[in-house]
This record gives structure tokens, C-alpha cells and sequence, in this order.
């Protein structure tokens, strides 16, 4: 399950409203690089699906406690490159360091370290088919590689040299405002598989215009609000982990959670029943 929604939100919203638009890039003095080093040049810019699954590019991971942010470099199959978390404005070493990695086929695996905090941040992902959007597994870890965090997470590219990370989509929030606090539960209709079992808890939590939680995330971009029934529509997003969701469908009464759809790379569709749902 990914981190707990409360904690999440809050710790993002002070982090972000603080820290985030001035400095994410500054973490990039670390180890004598200049401060621009996870801003893309024009070669990086140009990466797309005609160039195959080459990574070079910024990454920009979402809803997790901190907005990760990462400037990779493929050359073959090694990964290099420079990554941050939200880095303190007082220290640039605070939570940034050198990325390596390395690519096999379409699954990448790189790790930095977290500077002055300690510790270590690791993913293994799955690229996807067009080479926009990495999902699998994240970890932190502690100073004796022990894993104390591991989460289901999932990047997309930013490109723009004026942007420091991804872009929000704060005009969504209105929409998804009363989603955080929402618990589901896998219906009697569905059977169990890809993970998810009878009986569970899986919470949604919404930021920045954008949803995550147990069921998976779904950056702003990703969003859409169907004017037939006001249901959410998330994805479908290009195939990355296989246990990650291509595409949720949360069915509404007004702002009011009826059900929500998942459906995975298997082909297999699950159906999830509200179990409560807060009101702000």
C-alpha cells in the first residue's frame, strides 16, 4: 500500500508551498554539478518514442511524501545522472546525489543517495512502450540498506527549462477535493487478483490536482472529468508495472463517491465498493 493520505497531503502541502517552485533544481551543486543539471538541453527535449526506450530526460515522481526529482543520462545500458528529493533551502547537499542504474529491455533500476539526511532512495520500474511514463517499485532506504519505506509509484517526463518539476493542475482540485478519506473495498462481484483481495481497505487521496492512493496514481494530466455523468476518469495510461491500474473510473452522485473501476494490464476490470467516505 502507498503512504498513508493524511500524512501525505500535509507533508506536500508545506514542502510544496515553501520550497518546491524555487529550489528542486538546486539540488544539482551536489558533488560539483552546476545547478541546472536536472533541466533538459535541447538533445534531452528531443527524446520521444522514435528513439526507443532511451530514459535521458527529467522524471518527475508523484504522490509520494516528497515530489522526487531526477535528471537521467543513458548511455547503453547504464544510467547516470543527478537526483533530489525536496532539498532544504539552507543546504543543497541536503537530499540530493549522483543517480546509478542501469536498463534491461524495458525495465530500469538507478538509486541516489539522500545527501545530509542519509539513507538511500532505490526504483525499480517498468518503462513504458512509448518512453513517457515509468511505474513500479520505490523504496527508502535506511543507512543498512534496510527498506523502510516501499511503495507503488509512477514518473512522468518534464521537459520545459522554465518548469522545476511537473506541472499541477490546481483547477481539478475543486473536483477532487472530496476523494482524500475515501475507503473501498473490492466488491462481491469481482473476483480477487492483481493483488487485490476481499476484505482489504484501499484508500484514495487526492493533491494537486491529481489522485493516488491504493488503487495506484494518476497524475493531472492523466484526469478528465465525463460531462455524460460527471464520473473521473483517469488513464488509460501507457503499460508500465503490471500492478499498476491503466485505467480508474470513479462513478459520482454530485461529489459524492458511488463506486469506482479498475482495469489492469491483464485485461481484468475490478469493480470496488465505497466503505466511507469523509466530507469536508
Amino acid at each position: 500500500m502507498l503512504v498513508q493520505s493524511q500524512r501525505m497531503l500535509g507533508g506536500w502541502r508545506v514542502l510544496l508551498a515553501g520550497t518546491l517552485a524555487l529550489s528542486v533544481l538546486n539540488c544539482g551543486d551536489h558533488e560539483g554539478r552546476a545547478t541546472d543539471d536536472l533541466l533538459l538541453s535541447d538533445e534531452g527535449e528531443a527524446t520521444s518514442a522514435s528513439v526507443g526506450l532511451d530514459l535521458t530526460g527529467n522524471w518527475g515522481m508523484f504522490l509520494f511524501e516528497d515530489p522526487v526529482a531526477i535528471r537521467l543520462s543513458q548511455e547503453g545500458d547504464v544510467l547516470t545522472g543527478v537526483g533530489c528529493c525536496i532539498p532544504d533551502l539552507a543546504a543543497d547537499q541536503y537530499c540530493c546525489g549522483a543517480i546509478e542504474g542501469s536498463v534491461d529491455g524495458d525495465h530500469a533500476a538507478f538509486s541516489f543517495p539522500l545527501g545530509d539526511l542519509g539513507g538511500r532512495y532505490r526504483a525499480e520500474v517498468t518503462v513504458s512502450g512509448d518512453g513517457m511514463r515509468l511505474g513500479g517499485e520505490f523504496q527508502r532506504e535506511d543507512a543498512t540498506d534496510t527498506p523502510i519505506t516501499s511503495v507503488k509509484t509512477a514518473w512522468l517526463r518534464y521537459g520545459f527549462e522554465q518548469e522545476t518539476w511537473l506541472t499541477t493542475y490546481p483547477e481539478l482540485e475543486s473536483e477532487l477535493r472530496d476523494l482524500s478519506g475515501v475507503v473501498l473495498r473490492l466488491s462481491d462481484e469481482s473476483e480477487a487478483g492483481d493483488g487485490f483481495e476481499h476484505g482489504e481497505d484501499y484508500r484514495l487521496f487526492a493533491a494537486f490536482g491529481s489522485i493516488g492512493g491504493d488503487l495506484g496514481p494518476f497524475w493531472g494530466s492523466e484526469l478528465k472529468v465525463r460531462e455524460s455523468d460527471g464520473a473521473i476518469v483517469a488513464g488509460p495510461v501507457p503499460a508500465t508495472d503490471p500492478g499498476l491500474p491503466e485505467t480508474m473510473v470513479l462513478h459520482r452522485d454530485g461529489k459524492v463517491l458511488l463506486d469506482a473501476e479498475v482495469s489492469m494490464a491483464s485485461g481484468t476490470t475490478y469493480r470496488f465498493s465505497v466503505v466511507s467516505q469523509d466530507h469536508p
